[in-house]
């Protein structure tokens, strides 16, 4: 990885560790574990391990999760139905 691909995963994995760190989610924390030292957790201080590679960066996206809003579906019947089919 160039200088700077090392900064900006070093930056974005620290970020994840001290929340990891701070709700006790170990599971993060092991993911995390696999590309970077945790220097200090509180703070979110990482060091990328020299053995990492970018497969091994991507595993922590991976496992993301990404909640998306969706527009609540229209109700088939009338107002006065109750949401209700109507007859027809």
């Amino acid at each position: 990885m160039s200088n700077t691909t090392d900064r900006a995963a070093t930056t974005r994995l620290g970020r994840a560790a001290a929340p990891a760190h701070e709700s006790g989610d170990e599971e993060t924390a092991r993911l995390l574990g696999r590309v970077v030292d945790v220097v200090a957790p509180v703070t979110g201080t990482v060091r990328l391990k020299p053995g990492a590679d970018k497969a091994d960066g991507t595993v922590p996206d991976t496992d993301s999760t990404r909640t998306v809003r969706t527009r609540p579906r229209p109700r088939q019947g009338g107002p006065d139905t109750g949401g209700a089919p109507v007859p027809g």
